[in-house]
């Protein structure tokens, strides 16, 4: 992680010796993107989400912006992924976030 200080110790079995290479790939995160949002009033809330390459996406509700509650965990496919939440959209006053580990 960005910031963190790691010490990293390689040590060769019974006294060997030889070279080492140690790649870290951090990369910048692949942002998802939101589209097509549709929501009908007491039925269904949609929407897709694209990404350049496979996320782990987390669908959280709230109705104050303090408590979260995930409702549903989704594999984003690098074209796109259609979501819907049936049964939460009845719900008055709702915000939606999404959450990538």
């Amino acid at each position: 992680m960005l910031g963190q200080q790691y010490h990293i110790a390689v040590a060769g079995l019974a006294g060997l010796s030889g070279d080492i290479t140690l790649s870290i790939d951090g990369g910048t995160p692949t942002p998802l993107q939101l589209d097509e949002l549709r929501f009908v009033p007491g039925t269904h809330l949609k929407f897709r989400l694209a990404s350049a390459r496979d996320r782990i996406a987390i669908i959280e509700s709230s109705s104050i912006l303090v408590h979260w509650t995930a409702l549903t965990t989704n594999v984003i496919l690098p074209n796109s992924t259609e979501i819907t939440l049936d049964r939460y959209a009845a719900d008055q006053k709702r915000f939606y976030r999404v959450v990538v580990p």
